[in-house]
């Protein structure tokens, strides 16, 4: 992953400006999975018409990135938890 993005990445997540969601990308309320906020700092459309162009994207750049859905979705962690995980495995 590029380095620039990943440190914006995570500076964004840990920054406390984003509230977490599960399941999607980006809420009606603008709330933000992992993944939602990746996009965001990278100008990626959330809007659920470019899931697929979204997905995509974050497959390019990321790989496999189920393992941060789990964590977002199913393990309940933090931003800053996912956080860490991306400075140390990504």
């Amino acid at each position: 992953m590029d380095a620039q993005l990943k440190a914006k990445w995570v500076e964004a997540l840990r920054s406390g400006e984003y509230k977490q969601t599960t399941d999607q990308l980006k809420s009606d309320d603008d709330c933000y999975c992992c993944l939602g906020v990746l996009c965001v700092v990278a100008d990626i459309s959330t809007d659920i018409g470019a899931g697929d162009v979204a997905y995509n994207w974050l497959t390019s750049k990321i790989g496999d990135w189920s393992p941060l859905v789990e964590m977002n979705d199913q393990l309940g962690k933090t931003f800053a938890e996912i956080a860490a995980h991306i400075e140390a495995s990504l």
